[in-house]
């Protein structure tokens, strides 16, 4: 006679987080009831039927470092089981101090292979910890199989504000201060201008290029305040401000009419209608690399120290004429097809 398997219900997990019970559960043949391989595959005299093995299925996962983009991170693996039309994965997502972010999630395996995969339902950045464990349709599951999940925040910086000062027309009591927020996430991006002793005047900011513009009544407006911009997608910065004079004349103390007055004024010449930074210079007026091409035709930033440039600021160093993924100065093929 065929010694009977017997089935050992063996608890892997019990995790008890606020109130929230989640268990794992692996049921399986101890090595006493599997028997030989002879036994497992002995014909019963009685009725002909061959005994099979139904194995514990088992899976695997990788570890995912994911740069955030908006979308949810994906995990992935692969479950092992003689029968994968019927292997069913359940996960679980808890945060770093195991508190149970998700409800358990099922899906199932590709029968071909095993493989499988799932989003977490999580975009923001953080460090997750992810629970699969994989179950036949006989209740069988396997260990829980614990995933690190890190999704990487975007780099930020502190907002820049650039802006143009536009005097009234003539017989008109309306000006327009207008200028760009530059920022990596513009649509977070907020703008004030607070006159002296008045109430902030805001400005929607376009969500694609920053852009704002204000409509200021010269004659019902103090024309000496702060430009305040906010933006931080993940990151809360404190706002940046800005102090400026906006002039209706040349007597005003801001020789090139830019709004920043001469004394805090860095490039006292700035072309009219060209936006300026908080030091008062333009893009026309900066030279960041020190190449001497300035920053508002320079194509290519950073360029090395005593690198000759051409007219629109490049060293061969930062070249690629064939687009072979070689600069010029390194490359011994020069007209690569």
């Amino acid at each position: 006679m065929v010694q009977k398997e017997a089935l050992l219900a063996v608890l892997l997990g019990l995790i008890v987080i606020g109130g929230t019970v989640t268990t794992f559960v692996v049921l399986g043949g101890d090595d006493n009831s599997i028997g030989t391989e002879n036994e497992k595959q002995q014909d019963n005299s009685d009725d002909g039927i061959t005994a099979t093995l139904d194995a514990v299925p088992r899976i695997s996962a990788w570890n995912v470092t994911h740069s955030w983009d908006g979308d949810k991170p994906t995990v992935f693996g692969v479950a092992f089981d003689e029968d994968l039309a019927n292997i069913t994965v359940n996960m679980v997502v808890f945060d770093q101090n195991m508190t149970q972010i998700t409800s358990p999630i099922s899906f199932s395996v590709n029968p071909d292979d095993g493989t499988w995969n799932s989003d977490i339902p999580l975009s923001q950045p953080g460090h997750w910890i992810v629970l699969v464990a994989a179950m036949d349709a006989a209740g069988q599951s396997s260990n829980a199989s614990p995933i690190h999940v890190i999704t990487v925040a975007p780099d930020e910086t502190v907002v820049e504000i650039m802006f143009l000062w536009t005097q009234p027309a003539e017989n008109s009591t309306m000006g327009s201060l207008s200028g760009i927020l530059v920022h990596e996430f513009p649509e977070t991006c907020s703008i004030n201008y607070s006159p002296g002793g008045q109430m902030p005047i805001t400005s929607p900011v376009n969500n694609s290029t920053g852009e704002y513009n204000f409509d200021i009544d010269v004659e019902t407006t103090n024309l000496s305040g702060n430009i305040v911009a906010d933006c931080g997608l993940f990151i809360n910065f404190d706002p940046v401000s800005i102090s400026v004079l906006l002039p209706i004349a040349e007597e005003s103390g801001d020789e090139d009419s830019d709004g920043i007055t001469d004394e805090t004024d860095n490039c006292q010449s700035t072309p009219l209608n060209e936006p300026v930074y908080s030091d008062g210079c333009s893009d026309s007026q900066l030279d960041e690399d020190s190449d001497g091409v300035n920053d508002s035709i320079d194509e290519c930033e950073n360029t090395p120290s005593g690198e000759s440039v051409d007219g629109v600021g490049c060293s061969d160093s930062q070249k690629d004429d064939d687009e072979d993924g070689v600069n010029n100065t390194l490359d011994n093929c020069p007209n690569t097809p």
